[in-house]
């Protein structure tokens, strides 16, 4: 998994796909973990 040092607006769950959108920003990744992915510093 990959740190995110960006604050996440809005976070979409599509299918087997987490879909996140930041400011001005946007990551995809399959079957990642959200909850990691803002708990990781």
């Amino acid at each position: 998994m990959f740190s995110l040092l960006v604050t996440f607006r809005t976070i979409t769950i599509k299918n087997d796909f987490c879909y996140v959108q930041t400011i001005g920003i946007t990551y995809t990744y399959n079957g990642g973990k959200i909850q990691d992915a803002i708990n990781d510093d």
